[in-house]
């Protein structure tokens, strides 16, 4: 299966419009909301297809509000350092503009549906490659209620005092319908010195001939918006890549129930990927 019709079954998966079996039971993911249980089943799908790859996943526990939930962890151990951890995040969990309730349809196809399927194709790129740095991918849940997840996560990754290269995260990536390709890349105006990331990512697009127009925003648009916040605030260099995000290039179907994949542009998010998984395997020091 090419990468386009691979990320197609998975997003159509995750959206509700193709059922999922997990572990014998077969489900339709019409939601991903937080407080619904079809929220496990999602994590269900995407450990069995790590699984699949020969993977490990682990779910790492955390509770907000006396909710009890978690993250999925998986890990691409380093060769030669793999004290050295990059990591790379998405959000499993949708909404469709009322995060706090039990929603019956939150279909989430580009947001985060393109980050999660995403995720699964940057594993499959990098899991049989000698990669000096520890790759560690997160699926977040809880970003719709304030980043729950990933701010959990971060101060476990603070406490630990983890040697963190840089922390990525791939937050819908799949809606262009503008010309030009346009790829954004949020660094809050260089916090942490997050610039570097940015330009890394500049390099790779031109290096490798990868059909995108990469946007340096220069602004905090997205300033504690998504999962690399707390990486940020804990001081350290972390981006958010994500399509255009601005009022006339926005994904008008953004936390609605038309969040479907036939609103996706997947020509586009394969060549987002392809930057992704260059900058990735860059960072973890594969020359």
């Amino acid at each position: 299966m090419c990468i386009r019709d691979s990320i197609k079954d998975t997003m159509l998966k995750l959206s509700g419009e193709l059922p999922v079996t997990v572990n014998g039971v077969t489900s339709t993911l019409a939601t991903r909301n937080t407080h619904s249980k079809e929220l496990d089943i999602a994590m269900g799908f995407i450990e069995a297809q790590y699984a699949a790859m020969g993977l490990k996943t682990v779910r790492d526990p955390y509770t907000v509000r006396g909710k009890k939930l978690n993250n999925l962890v998986i890990e691409l151990p380093g060769k030669t350092n793999p004290s050295r951890v990059v990591f790379v995040g998405a959000h499993l969990d949708s909404t469709a503009g009322s995060p706090w309730g039990n929603e019956k349809v939150a279909p989430g196809a580009d947001d985060d549906g393109s980050g999660t399927a995403g995720m699964l194709e940057l594993a499959r790129a990098l899991k049989d490659l000698d990669l000096p740095f520890t790759v560690r991918l997160i699926h977040f849940t809880g970003e719709e209620q304030g980043l729950w997840g990933s701010y959990a996560y971060s101060d476990k990754v603070a406490a630990a005092k983890t040697d963190v290269v840089a922390m990525v995260e791939i937050d819908m990536i799949s809606y262009c319908a503008k010309p030009g390709n346009r790829l954004d890349i949020h660094d809050d105006i260089d916090q942490n010195g997050s610039h570097e990331l940015t330009v890394r990512f500049f390099r790779a697009i031109k290096r490798y001939g990868i059909n995108l127009t990469p946007v340096d925003t220069h602004n905090n648009a997205v300033k504690d918006r998504s999962d690399h916040a707390g990486f940020l605030d804990h001081g350290y260099k972390a981006v958010l890549v994500s399509e255009e995000f601005t009022d006339d290039g926005f994904n008008p179907n953004y936390h609605t129930v038309n969040d479907r994949v036939k609103n996706c542009n997947l020509p586009y998010m394969v060549e987002v990927l392809k930057a992704v998984t260059a900058v990735v395997a860059e960072l973890a020091d594969l020359k």
